[in-house]
């Protein structure tokens, strides 16, 4: 997670979640590799297309689950645009007013082991925003994140984990609440 100040009206917060995944497939390959050789010593070919094919699909798990994620903070435009990307096609954008955000926040999970993993998000009305596509990471980069992007919209930083608290607190219950009944009926309220 990078932040850059590009000039006094522009912010980059950068996460490049594909980088963690290059990684996990390289592993996956090298794994796989050794595997089908063994097996394909053996004589056996069902064995050698199960494993081609568990290869594939945790392939395509884990290309489908990492983006390249940019939010761009404009007081030009009064907007901040985020835009996921995946092998430089566009995979979702959206544009919000900055007027309509409320807080800068970190969002936090469990990763393994029980530490604590982080991403900063955005407050917008009862909405919480992630800027990255599902990627949380460990340390503090994404609490520097929230904090370099909160000074830049003249927010308090030292409020940042008391905010994010009360804002998941009051706002994801709902969210979780809305999504299963959609799943369930498919539709929102009436």
């Amino acid at each position: 997670m990078v932040v850059n100040e590009l000039s006094r009206d522009l912010l980059e917060f950068r996460h490049d979640g594909v980088a963690g995944a290059r990684l996990a497939i390289v592993i996956l390959a090298a794994i796989l590799g050794m595997g089908a050789a063994l097996v394909a010593m053996s004589g056996n070919l069902w064995p050698l297309v199960v494993i081609l094919l568990l290869g594939a699909f945790f392939y395509n798990l884990l290309r489908r689950s990492s983006a390249l994620s940019v939010a761009l903070f404009d007081r030009g435009a009064r907007q901040v645009t985020i835009t996921h990307s995946r092998n430089g096609k566009e995979i979702e954008r959206e544009e919000i007013p900055l007027r309509a955000v409320a807080r800068v926040i970190i969002e936090q999970g469990s990763g393994t082991k029980g530490h604590r993993v982080r991403r900063p998000a955005l407050l917008v009305g009862t909405r919480i925003v992630p800027l990255t596509w599902r990627a949380f990471e460990a340390g503090d980069a994404a609490v520097e994140a929230a904090l370099a992007i909160r000074r830049f919209l003249g927010q308090s930083e030292f409020r940042l984990m008391e905010d994010s608290k009360e804002a998941f607190e009051r706002y994801s219950e709902r969210s979780i609440r809305r999504a299963a009944r959609i799943a369930r009926y498919g539709h929102g309220p009436s």
